[in-house]
């Protein structure tokens, strides 16, 4: 950040918008400031003084009033640079005419309260001490032209001291102030388009997982479910001139293959559980993909339950059929078996990536001419 900035330009506004100046959200409330300290001190002079310097005075700061209202106000708005000209014309009017006002009547001096802050309302904040102290000696001016006596003018220099040492510890703090609150609006909108980004990349992972989820469920469902079709319509060609009724057992089969697959399709679309597990147990529906392995590809697949069955949860179920179906599958494709045996076993924490989806864990044994087991367990 730079060191000299506009005690103005702290405002704080969403990304992509462009800032406001601090002072431009409470101008309004800073006018009222004003027309009451200006209001106070004409009161003061009309009230104390003596005719007609007391008139002359009044005026003056009747006029720094009309003065803000057509070039002061407008200098304290808009582009920092574009502003400092008519700030400087500003300020200069102004120095004039607190001048006039205080050599009529001294008491035109407490317009600096209100006259100090505008200066860093228009300016940045090294012009706006040096303005500042301008103003500030305007009444010692003014009574050093008028010759006044030395006491009088040791008064004013006093006030004026104290004025811009006022100022520069005061609007150094304000400064500071609006230092950190620029730092600060930077840092939220870094963190509101981090936040973005996580978000982005949260919904990225989130569509990932979900096709590598799909995917899962096409290769364990539908896509066997085709290859099995592939595999009963070849086997009934072949058949066709030599065992008709052999073929037209293969195309039935193929035919309820084909029909559960489309349950399956029909299932995945709408985001239900596995049509083997609508309406039925765990175990019936290990069990029909035990008859399928019989009835399609000539594997005596058996079921085995172990310990007391019980319900469990919907992704748990999911994952152990869609095990037996790719370990079914595979047996098939690639094992030679003639033989497969499916056994579900019930314990008291636990049953027999889709397993780690679930925490669970996969184990394979085998050994040559001892056939192979894949060994499942997840929490249940």
């Amino acid at each position: 950040m730079p060191d000299d900035i506009p005690l103005a330009a702290a405002g704080l506004a969403p990304p992509g918008q462009v800032r406001k100046q601090v002072w431009d959200g409470s101008l309004r409330r800073w006018d009222g400031y004003f027309t009451v300290v200006g209001l106070i001190g004409i009161s003061l002079i009309l009230s104390t003084g003596r005719l007609p310097a007391s008139l002359i005075s009044a005026a003056a700061l009747a006029g720094l009033a009309l003065w803000y209202a057509l070039v002061g106000r407008p200098a304290m708005t808009g582009d920092q640079d574009e502003r400092t000209g008519r700030a400087l014309a500003y300020l200069t009017g102004t120095f004039v005419l607190l001048a006039v006002a205080a050599r009529a009547d001294e008491t035109a001096s407490l317009m600096l309260a209100a006259l100090c802050p505008q200066c860093f309302m228009a300016l940045s904040f090294r012009r706006a001490i040096l303005a500042v102290a301008v103003i500030a000696c305007a009444p010692l001016a003014a009574d050093a032209a008028a010759g006044a006596p030395g006491p009088d003018l040791a008064g004013d220099a006093a006030v004026a001291g104290l004025t811009v040492a006022f100022s520069f510890v005061f609007g150094a703090w304000i400064t500071r102030i609006i230092h950190q609150s620029i730092e600060r609006g930077l840092l939220i909108e870094q963190l509101e388009a981090t936040r973005a980004q996580l978000a982005s990349a949260h919904r990225e992972a989130g569509v990932l997982a979900e096709r590598q989820r799909l995917s899962a469920e096409i290769h364990d469902t539908i896509a066997q479910g085709m290859a099995s079709i592939v595999m009963l319509v070849q086997a009934a060609e072949a058949g066709l001139r030599t065992d008709p009724d052999e073929a037209a057992r293969h195309l039935a089969l193929a035919s309820d293959t084909a029909r559960d697959n489309l349950a399956e399709a029909r299932s995945l679309v709408a985001d239900l559980a596995p049509a083997g597990l609508q309406g039925g147990s765990l175990d019936e529906a290990l069990g029909r993909v035990a008859a399928a392995a019989r009835s399609q590809a000539g594997l005596a697949a058996d079921l085995e339950v172990g310990g007391t069955t019980r319900p469990l949860d919907t992704s748990t179920e999911v994952m152990l059929l869609r095990v037996c179906q790719e370990a079914l599958s595979n047996v098939r494709k690639h094992a030679g078996a003639s033989r497969a045996l499916v056994r579900l076993d019930y314990a008291d924490e636990e049953v027999r990536t889709r397993v780690a989806e679930t925490g669970g864990a996969l184990e394979v044994r085998s050994a040559p001419g001892a056939g192979t087991a894949v060994l499942v367990r997840v929490r249940a």
